[in-house]
């Protein structure tokens, strides 16, 4: 754990930082943004990167799509989990599994019940 002498702890309902992010600061998420958005005003060295790795004429946003879908297609679940949720949406759970086992012959049987509620 960190020192924790001579602070001084804030008053309930009090921030510590009350003015706030100081203007002229960009979030990260706005930088990687930009940066995806830019296009041709990349450094050479990154665009021909892209160009060599995907095409000619693909962004940098092209370019991380096919690493994903790349890793995915090695079996990489949470790539491939990430490229179908961003292009078909999160899947909506519709149904509960249960397992049984039907002791009469020992097989094992699977039911699903779905759970349009």
């Amino acid at each position: 754990m960190g020192r924790t002498d001579g602070l001084i702890p804030f008053k309930p309902g009090e921030s510590g930082n009350t003015k706030g992010r100081p203007k002229g600061i960009v979030s990260v998420g706005a930088r990687v943004r930009a940066i995806l958005e830019q296009g041709d005003q990349l450094p050479l060295a990154v665009k021909q990167t892209i160009e060599t790795a995907v095409g000619e004429g693909k962004t940098a946003l092209d370019a991380i799509i096919m690493v994903a879908l790349l890793q995915a297609l090695q079996g990489e679940v949470k790539w491939a989990k990430l490229l179908l949720e961003y292009g078909w949406g999160k899947p909506q759970a519709v149904g509960k599994l249960a397992l049984v086992e039907d002791t009469a012959d020992g097989s094992v049987v699977f039911t699903i019940k779905i759970d349009n509620g």
